[in-house]
């Protein structure tokens, strides 16, 4: 299983590219996976279900399962990090050929490409940032690499999609 990481300011485009990466790669036949680092926390469950009784009674777990979906939720008592890496491990068994995770800048192990608006503010922003392995520019730059990392306009979906793919043959 092959995972990349999408980091950048919030309203850059992360999540219209990954949706777009998910599009194209699945239309070829893979199984994609995605994540999505809510720091500022999310809702899923809604007053009036089942589940949320369950979790407002004080249930640390609360498990969906049906026919065609299932989904899980916990409180964390682990890290974020700690708690993607459960996740992926629990992932790995299941086939999917890739992992787009937004956001989770933090963690060193995946390799991101880095959001930016202009590629003059690749410098600040690449700052303490490990294990970046391409920047993604709002606009069209006339620079194909800055600091040895390819440079991507974040609508070339096809350069992104080939890149990808030679970087997985590369580490296999």
């Amino acid at each position: 299983m092959n995972a990349f990481g999408f980091v950048g300011k919030s309203g850059c485009g992360k999540t219209t590219l990954i949706c777009k990466l998910v599009r194209y790669f699945s239309t070829e036949g893979f199984k994609i996976g995605t994540f999505k680092h809510a720091h500022k926390g999310f809702q899923l469950d809604y007053p009036g279900k089942d589940s949320y009784r369950f979790k407002d009674s004080g249930a640390a777990a609360v498990c969906l399962i049906s026919p065609t979906q299932s989904a899980m939720i916990i409180d964390n008592q682990l890290s974020e990090e700690m708690v993607f890496q459960k996740f992926f491990e629990f992932m790995k068994p299941l086939g999917y050929d890739f992992i787009f995770v937004e956001g989770l800048k933090q963690w060193d192990l995946l390799p991101k490409f880095c959001f930016v608006e202009r590629l003059e503010e690749a410098g600040k922003i690449l700052e303490g940032l490990v294990n970046c392995v391409g920047v993604i520019t709002k606009t069209k730059e006339t620079k194909d690499f800055w600091e040895c990392r390819p440079v991507f306009f974040r609508d070339d979906v096809a350069a992104l999609g080939s890149f990808i793919r030679h970087w997985v043959r590369q580490s296999h």
